[in-house]
């Protein structure tokens, strides 16, 4: 029996280096500082080993109080262009198995940088829908770090 899976497809421009870009997604004081959805969420987890192999996890906390956990292994580290890494997600009633993030990043040139993600491996529609919907936010919370 087959399992069918749904990923989403997320583009964006930064005005930063692509170098800088791919730091905010293996160093974790920036990462600590972007990964989260508004200003009014605290992380205070984040774990990271960013080598081949190596693992993460990061805690978010909701003003509400409600926590959702990211965990996941990188799979490939090809800086400054390309990362990989396999992600769980699980809070707010979503528990998804194992996806696979992919983030590729293209030098624009002027300091400009676009960013292509791709996660696959949803088995529900209504969880990548979300997640969809969430990264947008997210990706505000990174440019704002960016421009500090």
């Amino acid at each position: 029996m087959t399992v069918e899976s749904h990923g989403l497809r997320i583009e964006r421009v930064f005005d930063a280096p692509r170098e800088r870009l791919y730091r905010a997604f293996i160093d974790r004081s920036l990462r600590s500082q972007w990964l989260r959805p508004a200003d009014d969420w605290v992380v205070p987890t984040t774990e990271l080993d960013a080598t081949p192999g190596g693992s993460f996890r990061d805690v978010f906390v909701a003003p509400d109080g409600e926590r959702f956990e990211e965990s996941g292994i990188f799979r490939e580290l090809r800086a400054p262009e390309r990362l990989v890494y396999s992600c769980r997600f699980e809070g707010g009633g979503v528990l998804e198995p194992q996806m696979l993030v992919t983030i590729e990043l293209h030098d624009l040139g002027a300091g400009k940088t676009r960013l292509v993600l791709e996660q696959t491996g949803y088995r529900e529609l209504e969880n990548r829908d979300e997640q969809e919907q969430g990264w947008p936010a997210f990706l505000d919370q990174l440019a704002k770090v960016l421009r500090a």
